[in-house]
């Protein structure tokens, strides 16, 4: 389904006229009637607007849907020392090492730390603990080259 088809569904379930959505949007009725029934690009400062909208975030509007499969730290740890995308509510989304014994890792930064965590490194500090990580996903793979 279009942006636009969602965006009229939602118009007509929240009975919300072209009018309403484009005093409420700060958009031209206009292009409130192309972006419905043209599928023309919502502008990137309105994508939050629209999103709000349709239940949905800037992302899924824009067509960017992969699905990231979340994995709950405490249920189901990392088996492999890698990078990670990792989530925490005071950090957001991160990427981050995954270490099984962060001692391994460095022992001056990481003395007498010997539960797995996740970590990033900085040049200033060292090695740092990023605590507070609920939740990781794998990293999409990178970008392939075309020769």
């Amino acid at each position: 389904m279009t942006t636009g088809k969602r965006i009229h569904l939602a118009c007509v379930k929240k009975n919300l006229s072209v009018k309403t959505v484009a005093e409420l949007s700060g958009l031209p009725e206009e292009k409130i009637e192309a972006i419905i029934t043209k599928n023309e690009k919502i502008p990137d400062e309105k994508l939050s607007w629209f999103a709000s909208l349709l239940d949905s975030t800037p992302s899924e509007i824009c067509g960017h849907t992969t699905k990231i499969e979340w994995n709950d730290v405490k249920k189901d740890p990392p088996q492999i020392e890698d990078s990670y995308l990792c989530y925490s509510e005071e950090l957001g989304i991160i990427i981050s090492k995954f270490a099984k014994c962060l001692e391994a890792v460095d022992k001056y930064d990481f003395q007498g730390e010997k539960h797995s965590g996740f970590y990033h490194y900085e040049g200033d500090v060292g090695y740092i603990e990023d605590e507070g990580i609920t939740h990781w996903a794998y990293l999409p793979a990178p970008p392939i080259k075309n020769n």
